[in-house]
């Protein structure tokens, strides 16, 4: 290893149906034996159809801490849960408060909803839930409403059109006399309705297409009574339409109707302010009467007394299940052999229904895996979704649904930018000196390992073997870990960082470490940001670039060596596309496929045939089709259009992949790499992910950081073991991590403070999983 190395370890050593059902239906009594395996094989499964370039999943994963739920609702991008003490918890997008935790922030895993009207502080005594497309409502066991979220059409039924990210009561209904009480809410798009004790519906919220059915188009802050309707058994709110099942085993639906989605025979796309029957289902034989509805975006369907299902309204996507691809103004027969139905659940573009062999099946549009078949392909019929024997009820979202399991966990699957499908998964990956970390879905981060200086953001400096969450991190894009201090690139521009400030690296003018995220100030436009050992980069928008802390070896590339405790711009850097930070250097990869560094150059680490540090961007001779950079310890790399890589600087430990150990100012190709999609510069050693999937490590091995079960050093490229779904690795200075295909991470290698993050301090000749996650 270098005397740097050896320095860095010494002072280590030294220091609702979419839009939400009214009821939970057809909850099963008793936990099938095999819950369990089946929960475990929907995280297998979900390992190998995430997709690597996003966080969808086309088949369903686990929920994460959900345990107790009764009833799910799956609505817009965001998903809530009720749970057996008559709580909820919710994840997903939030940036209207329709998680009712009391912040906007999106997040990936449950958090409860709160209610600050409530002593206990949380919201309790629910008896149903049931989440719209921003905004989410509770039906109390009190026969009251609560609503939380977006507000800005009434839809909150609070006489006001100003949005809570916590509940509050909807106005009218109070519980008493029966006229007043609710016994079931469904939440819309952007309007609210309840069936009420005496049978009747009361809607409110946005009524342009006559969707609250009061006989006006006048939009409703508080909730009025449907016209033309009564004996109501059900009521189902879709986007712009409703639909109430009556005692009668008939159906009436009121609002747009443009696509058919009345059923009652018309396209006529002009607002139906009044109710009118379904056609069809007149409550004859069972294949005619209804037992349950429910709306979509634009389409309908019901569950028949026969265990049928029909459907009907926009169906270009195949969401009608009837193979066809046409619009229907009346309902059709679900195909497909669909004969068991126990439920149906109608989503943006999709439909899902539960069998009674408690398995699910799904159809229409599978943009983001939302049929759940391990595919994006769509569906004009039924198709079964993966792993799933033991639902008691399936809830199907916008472009994501959701099933409850007998064991009372959730599983969910489709899209998941929001962190909708709450099962936090990894996204990204950074890995510091002794420390390591991982951003998911939704934005928020943690990290593990050493702690010293409060580099994990947990608001403490004890080390720890196991993931943390950093706080008050919610809108994380990208991450960066440095010698003892962490960055997060936000999703507005800006960056906040944590841990060791010696010199001036959390740039707040001061040199005193943060144990939590605190702002970077003068960063806004931010677009990437890079952690050196002592230093930070961010590029901005316009492609230019600043950087700030350390400066000993003109790593700031300011042109001077003055460190600095606040942002200054790179000298001459106006077109740069990727940043990279290493020891006491700087890179930029530019808009045309060259690049420059600057800083330390003691070995020839700045790639310009020289030996001579810079202060100033230098160009890297001869590299004129560069992908990417990656800045280590004292050497450099970078991928080239043509999958190949090449690297530059000290050589005694054999990173620079060429089979030799002879240091080299200027690039060398690496050898037998042909099809590398990254790579990774580390302290001594370096490391590339194949088009396939698979790692490769080059370089120093002292600590088993090649991954391939030695401690013998190679100055060739050698397989690292286990690793065969990889779609990103991060090497540093003796461990290195690797993201797999389903938002797992493996690490290897030096592990003296947990950074291997699976609950020891035992390093690892091969990859081990990280725990917590």
């Amino acid at each position: 290893m270098s005397a740097r190395a050896l320095f860095s370890r010494t002072r280590l050593a030294t220091v609702g149906l979419l839009f939400g059902a009214t009821l939970a239906l057809g909850l099963a009594g008793g936990i099938p034996s095999n819950a369990a395996a089946q929960v475990a094989g929907l995280r297998s499964l979900a390992a190998s159809a995430r997709a690597t370039s996003g966080s969808d999943s086309s088949v369903p994963v686990p929920v994460s801490g959900i345990s107790s739920a009764i009833q799910i609702s799956a609505g817009g991008y965001h998903t809530c849960a009720l749970l057996s003490d008559h709580t909820v918890n919710c994840w997903g997008r939030n940036d209207f408060g329709q998680l009712g935790d009391g912040s906007t922030n999106n997040r990936p895993t449950p958090v409860q909803v709160k209610d600050p009207s409530n002593a206990a502080g949380y919201l309790t005594g629910v008896k149903a839930i049931s989440s719209g497309y921003e905004h989410t409502c509770a039906l109390l066991a009190t026969g009251r409403i609560k609503c939380w979220g977006r507000n800005d059409h009434g839809q909150l039924g609070n006489n006001s059109t100003t949005g809570s990210p916590t509940p509050v009561f909807v106005s009218i209904i109070t519980g008493n006399p029966i006229s007043r009480k609710a016994t079931g809410v469904s939440a819309g798009a952007f309007h609210t309705c309840a069936r009420l004790a005496n049978s009747t519906v009361r809607c409110w919220g946005y009524n342009n297409a006559g969707q609250v059915g009061d006989s006006t188009t006048l939009t409703r802050k508080n909730p009025v009574l449907v016209v033309a309707i009564a004996n109501v058994t059900q009521v189902n709110a879709g986007w712009d339409h409703s639909c109430a099942r009556l005692s009668t085993s008939r159906i009436k639906c009121w609002g747009r109707g443009g696509w058919g989605e009345l059923g009652n025979g018309s396209f006529n796309n002009a607002p139906h302010p009044i109710p009118v029957f379904v056609a069809v289902i007149t409550g004859g034989p069972p294949s005619k009467r209804a037992t349950q509805v429910s709306a979509g975006a634009n389409h309908t369907c019901a569950r028949l007394a026969n265990s049928r299902v029909k459907c009907w309204g926009r169906g270009g996507s195949g969401q009608l299940g009837d193979n066809g691809g046409a619009n229907r103004s009346k309902p059709v027969l679900v195909l497909g052999g669909l004969t068991t139905a126990t439920q149906v659940s109608s989503g943006g573009y999709h439909t899902c229904a539960r069998l009674l062999n408690s398995r699910i099946r799904c159809w229409g549009l599978n943009n983001h895996g939302q049929l759940g078949d391990g595919t994006t392909t769509n569906g004009s019929t039924p198709i079964s979704v993966s792993g799933i024997t033991t639902s008691t009820q399936v809830s199907a979202g916008y472009y994501h649904t959701c099933a409850l399991l007998a064991n009372h966990t959730v599983t969910c699957w489709g899209y998941d930018d929001y962190g909708q499908l709450g099962d936090s998964k990894a996204i990204a990956i950074s890995a510091g000196d002794a420390h390591t970390c991982a951003l998911f879905s939704g934005g928020t981060v943690k990290c593990w390992g050493w702690n010293s200086s409060g580099q994990l953001g947990n608001c403490s400096t004890t080390s720890s073997s196991t993931p943390v969450l950093v706080s008050g991190i919610t809108t994380a894009t990208a991450i960066s870990t440095g010698y003892a201090h962490t960055c997060a690139l936000l999703s507005g521009g800006t960056v906040k960082c944590w841990g060791d400030n010696d010199y001036g690296q959390l740039a707040d003018g001061t040199a005193t470490d943060s144990l939590t995220p605190i702002q970077i100030g003068g960063i806004t436009t931010a677009t990437a940001i890079s952690t050196g050992w002592y230093h930070s980069c961010a590029l901005l928008s316009g492609g230019t670039v600043k950087c700030w802390g350390d400066n000993a070896y003109g790593q700031l590339g300011d042109g001077t060596w003055n460190a600095s405790s606040v942002p200054v711009q790179v000298s001459g850097i106006t077109n740069a596309s990727a940043i990279s930070g290493g020891w006491g250097d700087s890179c930029a990869l530019l808009s045309d496929g060259t690049v420059k560094c600057w800083g330390w150059n003691d070995w020839g680490q700045l790639g310009n045939g020289s030996t001579t540090s810079s202060s100033t961007p230098v160009l890297v001779s001869g590299i004129t089709t560069a992908a990417a950079i990656s800045a280590g310890g004292d050497d450099n790399c970078a991928l080239l259009s043509n999958d190949t890589v090449e690297c530059w600087g000290v050589n005694v430990s054999g990173q620079l992949g060429n089979g030799s150990t002879t240091n080299s100012s200027s690039p060398v190709l690496v050898s037998a790499i042909t099809n590398a999609s990254a790579v990774s510069a580390g302290d001594d050693h370096s490391c590339a992910l194949l088009s396939g999937g698979t790692v490769m490590c080059w370089g120093a091995n002292g600590y088993g950081q090649l991954g391939n079960g030695s401690t013998t050093g190679s100055p060739t490229p050698v397989l690292v073991s286990v690793i065969t779904n990889a779609s990103a690795v991060r090497a540093d200075s003796a461990h290195n991590c690797a993201l797999l295909s389903g938002g797992t991470v493996m690490c290897w290698g030096w592990n003296g403070w947990g950074q291997l993050g699976n609950g020891t301090t035992t390093s690892s000749l091969t990859p081990v999983s990280v725990v917590g996650l």
